[in-house]
């Protein structure tokens, strides 16, 4: 186990992952290595995810998202409007590290559309995505 390198006042951040699972001859789980220049973690195999930003939270994502903010914190026991960000967050984490999105239609997004959580938001709306958050 790694030492924190932030030192022993470090507040924890909240983060989402990802498990993504198939069942094909048996199930399979999708990883992926972070790269070994990663200050945090790197080299390691993880599932995709990351911290939940800002843009993860913002009210716009109810109408982007199967699950409104109520059904989100119902489903995750909490009491806070932060449980709809951690859905985003875990999708958009996913889509930026592996590609994979799960979406309402077929309308493509481009991956660079996640090179920010701004720009995904940004993506989502102009281009009326809705996230599959209720399949999570």
């Amino acid at each position: 186990m790694r030492q924190n390198d932030r030192g022993p006042d470090a507040v924890p951040r909240m983060a989402s992952t990802l498990v993504i699972l198939r069942d094909r001859s048996g199930p399979e789980v999708l990883l992926t290595v972070r790269p070994k220049n990663l200050r945090f973690m790197g080299g390691f195999t993880v599932f995709p995810g990351g911290a939940v930003s800002d843009a993860d939270a913002d009210p716009r994502w109810e109408g982007h998202s199967r699950l409104s903010r109520a059904d989100a914190a119902q489903a995750l026991k909490e009491d806070t409007n932060d449980a709809l960000a951690a859905f985003i967050c875990a999708i958009r984490e996913a889509f930026e590290e592996v590609g994979f999105l799960v979406t309402d239609g077929d309308r493509p997004l481009p991956r660079e559309a996640a090179e920010t959580p701004e720009s995904f938001l940004a993506a989502a709306t102009e281009l009326g995505i809705v996230l599959r958050t209720d399949l999570m």
